[in-house]
């Protein structure tokens, strides 16, 4: 999956996790600007002051509402887009994906919980193969339980080998649950067939894996044994505006749970019609009702508590829904350019990242739309300090 189609999804409040992995704090090092903008992968505000920024070749944190951008890790291009997941101000995992087609570099994630100062270096415990070279998802569950997904970066056609790591122990240790090769047609109910995603776990045992296939389905497994095995929890219901998608144009995000039992699917379709549709649920999973598409749409924000306060974008007008999708709103006055990526730290701070690669910032829950004058900084001391977990 394009990691710039539409915007990935973010909720408006995260959960204030303990740590993964304890690392000792030092003085900040010294810093210059940067003479370019770089190109923006990911975008995660904590606060309406303190937020993430992932690039191709960098992780970035702010804490002044984006105005500044501190360099807190750097690695050398690689051959993979690079991933990253963020349990609260000061804490991340991050997967560069680097040196993944030289099969001697095991898989590995750095982690910092002292917002970037330190990184502690984790290893999935397997060397970096053709099949299984990158990781594509990370999902935080608690503070103890976390999960990474891996799989490769040239697939072949809509097959592709995945593998799936959990820990229990904050990231000291991680242990293979499920892996599906070339070979395989399907491993405890996940088959090769489909292109995997994104992962998310619920709780400790529920879990969803999602991703695209051929066909007109919106492509989605259900664990309830902690990623040992799996159902087909796939949705055959799509909206009548984007009806045969057969060249793999459906792409499921992962569900947003409200409640144990109530939760959204947002799915974006890029065929006869690009937009946006978001499926819900009130029975965890079971069934799911079809919402009012929105066509053109792209960015998304979700709010993970009360389900029920959705921002899109559909080309450059903010909608926002109040009741799980079923239908929508106006809600910009000055529209912002298209976005590229989107993201709220609570109902009226919000942050959006145009196709240029432009920041702007919203204070009355999307409605008027400030522009943001980045300046990044680099450590002038080189890259920050790591060492083995």
């Amino acid at each position: 999956m394009t990691r710039k189609f539409g915007a990935k999804m973010c909720p408006f409040l995260l959960l204030a996790l303990s740590p993964l992995l304890l690392a000792p704090s030092v003085e900040a090092a010294t810093a210059s600007p940067a003479a370019v903008h770089p190109t923006v992968e990911k975008i995660d505000m904590i606060t309406g002051d303190i937020g993430w920024l992932l690039t191709q070749t960098h992780l970035w944190r702010t804490v002044d509402g984006g105005l500044r951008w501190h360099e807190v890790l750097t690695w050398s291009k690689g051959t993979y887009f690079p991933v990253a997941q963020f349990s609260g101000p000061d804490s991340a995992l991050v997967a560069t994906n680097v040196g993944v087609t030289a099969n001697t570099t095991s898989l590995h994630l750095d982690a910092t919980t002292n917002g970037g100062a330190t990184w502690i270096v984790e290893s999935l415990g397997h060397p970096s193969s053709p099949s299984l070279g990158v990781v594509d998802s990370i999902d935080i569950e608690d503070s103890r339980n976390a999960w990474v997904l891996t799989g490769q970066n040239t697939r072949k056609g809509s097959d592709e080998p995945m593998a799936l790591y959990h820990t229990d122990n904050a990231g000291h240790t991680w242990a293979k649950v499920i892996q599906v090769s070339y070979g395989d047609t399907r491993v405890d109910g996940i088959p090769l067939a489909g292109l995997k995603t994104e992962v998310a776990f619920q709780t400790p045992r529920l879990g969803w894996l999602v991703g695209v296939d051929k066909g007109d389905k919106v492509w989605m497994y259900r664990t309830d044994s902690g990623g040992l095995s799996w159902q087909s929890a796939e949705i055959s219901t799509l909206p009548h505006a984007f009806h045969h998608n057969a060249d793999a144009s459906i792409f499921p995000e992962v569900p947003v749970f409200a409640a144990a039992t109530s939760a959204m699917l947002p799915v974006f379709f890029a065929n006869s019609g690009s937009g946006l549709c978001v499926y819900a649920t009130r029975d965890g999973g079971a069934t799911w009702t079809l919402g009012q598409p929105i066509k053109g749409g792209q960015g998304l924000a979700v709010d993970p508590y009360d389900g029920t306060v959705i921002y899109s974008d559909a080309g450059r007008v903010l909608e926002i829904s109040v009741n799980q999708g079923a239908s929508w709103s106006v809600i910009t006055k000055s529209a912002p350019p298209a976005p590229a990526f989107l993201t709220f730290a609570n109902r009226r701070d919000g942050f959006l990242v145009d196709w240029d690669n432009g920041l702007w910032k919203t204070t009355d829950g999307g409605m008027d739309w400030t522009s943001v004058p980045m300046q990044f900084l680099l450590d002038a001391a080189g890259q920050k300090t790591r060492s083995l977990a």
